[in-house]
């Protein structure tokens, strides 16, 4: 609606000397512009809304799900898993899981050949990781070729993985919130433009977070 006020007019070209756009031609354009943007937002609110509880009905939970690849990259060292085991007559005779261990990939494992000590003899040993930790360990074949003893350590057995976190981090949760406020705000737009009272808020600002 550029020009000087008094040359405008209701429609385009009415003023030869100015023939600038009418002004009904210009709020016509700018209301549907808006309508369109607001009921274009309100569907959006919806999804969001449908996501936000599918998450968990939070924030952190929102996030969780918006960054899950990101999340599962960032790795640390698991734990060792530590066994061992009783032998009695040179065969094992019992299994302990002392240290449970994490990052292992769940599953039922068999080790053969468990060595304890610095002997390796011909033992077998099944386990099963349960939750990235080993949750169960029993003696297969006692084998032959060991010292008697208790608690020996076994020394063969598979070094753990590397563990994914499993939660967003303040950034992400931060940016989850900024976009969960402006759909909110938008949302809270469409009720005020539909005669529902909404409270006072700057939903401007939240909006500029996001743009």
């Amino acid at each position: 609606m550029a020009g000087f006020t008094g040359e405008k007019r209701w429609r385009n070209n009415m003023n030869r000397n100015a023939p600038d756009t009418g002004v009904s031609e210009t709020v016509k354009r700018i209301s549907a512009k808006m309508i369109e943007a607001l009921n274009e937002s309100e569907a959006e609110y919806a999804e969001l809304q449908e996501l936000y509880l599918y998450a968990g009905g939070t924030v952190q939970d929102l996030a969780n799900l918006l960054f899950t690849e990101d999340i599962a990259a960032r790795t640390t060292p698991g734990t060792n898993a530590e066994l061992t085991v009783d032998v009695t007559t040179g065969a094992i005779s019992g299994v302990t899981i002392s240290v449970a261990g994490t990052g292992y990939t769940d599953g039922n494992y068999q080790l053969k050949n468990v060595a304890v000590a610095g002997e390796s003899g011909t033992g077998v040993i099944n386990y099963t990781v349960s939750g990235r930790t080993v949750t169960a360990a029993s003696v297969v074949v006692g084998g032959t070729g060991y010292t008697d003893g208790t608690g020996v350590l076994v020394t063969n057995f598979p070094l753990a993985g590397p563990v994914s976190e499993t939660t967003a981090n303040a950034d992400e949760v931060a940016k989850t919130q900024a976009a969960f406020d402006a759909v909110t705000a938008l949302h809270e737009l469409y009720q005020a433009a539909t005669n529902v009272a909404v409270t006072q808020e700057d939903r401007l600002a939240q909006l500029r977070r996001m743009s």
